[in-house]
């Protein structure tokens, strides 16, 4: 059984670190970053980074991101990889799927799908995004099509006309540029930051206090995948 990950960064954190080879340095110094690049690699594996994605470009791509928006303590940064991790099956969903069968799709959305519904909806990305999000004021979805339009975005399923705009805006990008760079790591990293710090502030007090039902809370709006999330932080 693997250790867990918060064990893993705790022993990272409380030992000698190897040099490292000498790289170029990114666009953003990362040497105040506490942890190792290969140590975070492996952070990344222990939450079940799927072998499909390329496991340096995103410890690279976090590493900068987390030292932008000051996220350098154990506990923030373990939680923020076992939720990253489970809300893009292991980084390599950048695109939320909307595909469930009638019985998840009442289970993940039970306040806007009914079972009559779910029975007509399962399985159309399209129409089921545009039950659960369509015309919601909260999330800025304000004309037909807006729903899947703006279904979650990146690793941390940034969902929402709003929420898109806001973080485009805060990277100078429109919201079009998003989604024409939605695989870069770096893109995916900021979003991911901006979102925890940004938008739900109380992620890093509540992670300091390695509360997994309360960041889940914080960050799904329910307990949505709970146990999935706390196999990735505690396997």
């Amino acid at each position: 059984m693997f250790e867990s990950i918060i064990k893993a960064i705790l022993a990272i954190f409380g030992r000698a670190k190897p040099a490292e080879v000498a790289t170029p340095q990114p666009p953003f110094d990362t040497t105040g970053f506490p942890v190792a690049l290969f140590e975070l690699e492996y952070a990344l594996k222990q939450a079940g980074a799927s072998g499909k994605v390329d496991v340096e470009r995103i410890a690279t791509a976090l590493r900068i991101s987390c030292l932008r928006f000051g996220i350098t303590g154990i506990y923030p940064l373990a939680h923020l990889i076992a939720h990253l991790a489970h809300e893009s099956g292991g980084f390599f969903r950048t695109v939320e799927s909307l595909v469930y069968t009638p019985q998840r799709l009442v289970a993940v959305f039970p306040k806007r799908v009914s079972v009559d519904m779910a029975a007509m909806i399962a399985g159309n990305e399209y129409e089921t995004a545009e039950r659960v999000y369509g015309y919601r004021a909260d999330l800025g979805n304000d004309v037909e099509g807006d729903g899947f339009k703006h279904r979650g975005l990146f690793w941390v399923q940034l969902t929402g006309k709003a929420n898109q705009r806001a973080f485009g805006s805060y990277m100078g990008l429109t919201i079009e540029q998003l989604w024409m760079q939605r695989d870069d790591p770096q893109l995916n990293a900021d979003a991911a930051c901006w979102y925890f710090t940004r938008l739900r502030r109380g992620f890093i007090d509540a992670a300091n206090a390695n509360d997994i039902v309360t960041t889940t809370r914080i960050i799904n709006g329910g307990l949505n995948g709970l146990a999935d999330r706390s196999r990735r932080l505690q396997a």
